[in-house]
C-alpha cells in the first residue's frame, strides 16, 4: 500500500521539488521509501508501504522499457498471471505485482485491468505515445483524486496533495449540503471541495499529455451472477464457502505480519475464523486480530469477538477508547480523513488501526463490504417485505421480528421510512430548517429519491449502495484510518467474483427465516460456535456517543467559531441539536480549521 502522486504540466517541464512535496504530503501512506520520476512536462511520485518483495527491486516509479507506474494497492492474483505472462515469454526481474502490471498492460493493453483480482489506484505513463493511463479498482478500494486545471493536470492518493494548485480552497456547496441534511457522503464523484474530483470507481482514464485531452471509460459494470440462482442450496454452500476461502487466501499473501479487525459481528468472525484457519497451516504463530471496545455497555461487542479469539486461539488485541481519548485525537481524524464522515465511531476504527501498526502488523483483513452484499443492513427488511406478495407479508414480518432483535414498532417505522422518499426528505428538512433556505435547495434530493426508492428490487438497492450511498464513504474511513498508520487493508468480501455472487443468489436465501445474512451465517456455524453463528443484535465498531458527547460545550464552541456554518445557518438552535446534527456541524466546523477553507465555490 503506497502513495501515488503526479502532475502533467501544461506549458513546461516539470520541476522535480514540486511533485517531492506530493510525495512528502502521503508520506505516512509509504515510509519504506519514495521515488520521483520527471519526463519533460510530466511528473510521478511514489511513496513505498513495502508488503511484497521487501527489496529495493519494488522501488516506484518503476520503468520497464517505455512505461514507467506509480501504484497503489495490491494484485493478489500477480503469481499467477505471471505464470500467464511468463508463457508469453515474458521475463521478470522482481517479485512484486507492480511488475506483472507493467508487463500486463504491455501484452494486453487496456484491457490488463479486468485480468486483475486486487485492489488498486495508479498511473501508467507511456513514454513513446506520451500518454498517461490511469486505473481505479472495480468498486474504489483505493483513492484516486484528481484536479483538471488551467495550467496543470494533477493527481494524488489524497486530496491534501492537490489542495496547493487550487489558490483559494473553497467548499463545494451541493456536497456540504448533501452531508448536512441528509448524511450523505462520496455519493458523487465531486468531492467536499470545489474543483477536485475522484476518479470513479471501475473506470479508467487516458490523459493525452500533448494536447492534454482526457477520456473517461468505464471497465466494470456491477453484475449479478445468473447462475446461482439456478443451484440447489447446498451446491450454493459449497460454491460460497471455495469462494470465500480462495478470496482469503489470496489476501494473506504477503512478506509481512497479516492479522484482521475482529468486531465481533457476523462479517468479521467469518473472515477471522477462516484467515486464522489458513495463517495456521502455512505458520506455527496464531493470527492476530485487533478489536474496539465500546465504553458503553449498550453498543460493546467485546464480549463476542472474546469468544472467536477463545474459539480459533488467536493473539488478540483490544483497544478501548474514552471520552478523553477522542477529544484527544478528533482533530487529527478529521484532518487525514480530509472530508465530513458520518460518525464519530470512525475513531474506533482509527484506534483498531493504531494499534496494529503498534504491534507491528502491517497488513489487516476487515470486512467491508459484507453487509451490501449479503443484506446486512435492518432496511434491506423494509425493501424486502414491500417486494414480498400481500399473503406471505405478516408471516415475513413475525420472522423478521423474532431473528432481528428489532421490535414491531422499529421494524414497521423501518418498512415506511425506507420505501417512501417523501417521508426522509420531509423529516430532515423539518429538522435542519434552521439552515437557509438557498443551501437546503442545493441538495441532491434526486439522490435522496432513489436511496429510498422502494421499487428498487432488493438487488437494484444493494448495487446501489455499492457504488453510490454507502460503501464508497465506508472505504474512504477504512482507507484514511488505515494509511494514517502505514497499514495495509485488504476486504475480501469486495472479491469482484464474491459480489457478482452474493448479487446472483436468491433473496429468499440471503434472509432465510427472515435472518438477515443466513448464508454466511451457516458458514459460520462450521466454523464457530452456534450463538456466533445465530446472535440477533448488529453494532460493528460503534463509539459511546452518549458518552462521548455528554460535553457539548465541547463541538459548541467549535461550531460557534465556524464562518462557514454561520454563512449556512446564521441562527442555530443549540438546545434542540441531537448528537447526530451537533457531530455533523462540529465535523464541518473543525475541516473548515484544519483546511482553510474559503466559504464556497
Amino acid at each position: 500500500m503506497c502513495g501515488i502522486a503526479g502532475i502533467i504540466d501544461h506549458h513546461q517541464k516539470v520541476d522535480d521539488s514540486i511533485v517531492q512535496r506530493m510525495n512528502a504530503a502521503v508520506k505516512h501512506r509509504g515510509p519504506d521509501g519514495e521515488g520521483v520520476y520527471v519526463n519533460n512536462n510530466v511528473g510521478l511520485g511514489h511513496t513505498r508501504l513495502s508488503i511484497l518483495d521487501l527489496s529495493d527491486a519494488g522501488k516506484q516509479p518503476m520503468k520497464d522499457g517505455s512505461l514507467v507506474l506509480t501504484f497503489n494497492g495490491e494484485i493478489y492474483n500477480y503469481k499467477e498471471l505471471k505464470a500467464e505472462l511468463e508463457k508469453e515469454s515474458y521475463s521478470f526481474q522482481t517479485g512484486t505485482d507492480s511488475e506483472v502490471i507493467l508487463k500486463a498492460y504491455s501484452h494486453w493493453g487496456q484491457d490488463c485491468v479486468s485480468r486483475f483480482n486486487g485492489m488498486w489506484a495508479f498511473a501508467l505513463y507511456d513514454e513513446n505515445s506520451n500518454s498517461l493511463f490511469c486505473s481505479r479498482h472495480r468498486f474504489g478500494i483505493k483513492p484516486f483524486h484528481y484536479f483538471d486545471g488551467p495550467d496543470t493536470f494533477v493527481f494524488g492518493s489524497e486530496i491534501g496533495q492537490l489542495l496547493p494548485f487550487l489558490g483559494a480552497v473553497r467548499a463545494n456547496l451541493s456536497i456540504l449540503s448533501d452531508y448536512l441534511i441528509f448524511g450523505l457522503e462520496d455519493h458523487s464523484n465531486d468531492t467536499f471541495f470545489e474543483g477536485i474530483r475522484k476518479l470513479p470507481a471501475g473506470f479508467n482514464l487516458t490523459v493525452d499529455c500533448r494536447t492534454m485531452s482526457c477520456e473517461l471509460k468505464r471497465y466494470y459494470q456491477v453484475n449479478a451472477r445468473t447462475d446461482v440462482a439456478e443451484m440447489s442450496p447446498e451446491q450454493r454452500e459449497n460454491a460460497l464457502s471455495e469462494l470465500l476461502t480462495d478470496a482469503v487466501a489470496l489476501r494473506l499473501r504477503s512478506d509481512v505480519k497479516v492479522g484482521s479487525c475482529l468486531s465481533g459481528g457476523i462479517d468479521s468472525s467469518l473472515l477471522t475464523a477462516i484467515a486464522s484457519e489458513q495463517y495456521r497451516t502455512e505458520t506455527s504463530s496464531p493470527f492476530f486480530s485487533f478489536t474496539a471496545k465500546s465504553t458503553d455497555p449498550h453498543n460493546d461487542e467485546s464480549n463476542w469477538a472474546k469468544k472467536v479469539a477463545d474459539h480459533c486461539g488467536l493473539d488478540w488485541k483490544l483497544t478501548q477508547p474514552s471520552g478523553t481519548d477522542f477529544r484527544a485525537v478528533i482533530q487529527a481524524v478529521i484532518a487525514l480523513q480530509q472530508e465530513p464522515f458520518g460518525s464519530p465511531s470512525v475513531v474506533m476504527q482509527y484506534y483498531v488501526m493504531r494499534e496494529s501498526r503498534e504491534q507491528g502488523c502491517t497488513v489487516l483483513l476487515d470486512g467491508q463490504g459484507g453487509d451490501e452484499t449479503w443484506v446486512g443492513y435492518p432496511r434491506y427488511l423494509a425493501n424486502i417485505f414491500k417486494h414480498t406478495p400481500l399473503t406471505e407479508k405478516w408471516r415475513l414480518f413475525n420472522k423478521m421480528k423474532a431473528n432481528s432483535a428489532l421490535s414491531a414498532k422499529t421494524l414497521l417505522g423501518l418498512i415506511v421510512y425506507f420505501a417512501n422518499p417523501s417521508v426522509p426528505i420531509k423529516r430532515q428538512n423539518k429538522k435542519w430548517s434552521f439552515i437557509e433556505t438557498e443551501f437546503r435547495k442545493a441538495a441532491h434530493l434526486d439522490v435522496v429519491r432513489d436511496r429510498y426508492n422502494g421499487k428498487h428490487s432488493l438487488t437494484e438497492l444493494q448495487i446501489l449502495e455499492l457504488t453510490s450511498t454507502q460503501l464508497p464513504h465506508l472505504l474512504r474511513y477504512e482507507d484514511r484510518n488505515s494509511m494514517a498508520h502505514a497499514v495495509e487493508s485488504r476486504l475480501p468480501y469486495l472479491d469482484y467474483r464474491l459480489v457478482e455472487f452474493a448479487l446472483g443468489a436468491p433473496k429468499e436465501w440471503k434472509v432465510e427465516g427472515g435472518w438477515t445474512k443466513y448464508p454466511l451465517r451457516r458458514q459460520i456455524e462450521k466454523r464457530l460456535p452456534k450463538e456466533v453463528a445465530w446472535r440477533r443484535k448488529k453494532v460493528g465498531f460503534e463509539a459511546p456517543t452518549a458518552e462521548w458527547f455528554r460535553d457539548s460545550a465541547f463541538f459548541d464552541e467549535a461550531i460557534k467559531r465556524s464562518k462557514l456554518i454561520h454563512t449556512i445557518a446564521p441562527s442555530i438552535p443549540y438546545d434542540r441539536l441531537d448528537n447526530r446534527m451537533r457531530w455533523r456541524l462540529f465535523n464541518t466546523a473543525i475541516w473548515e480549521e484544519q483546511f482553510n477553507i474559503q466559504e464556497f465555490g
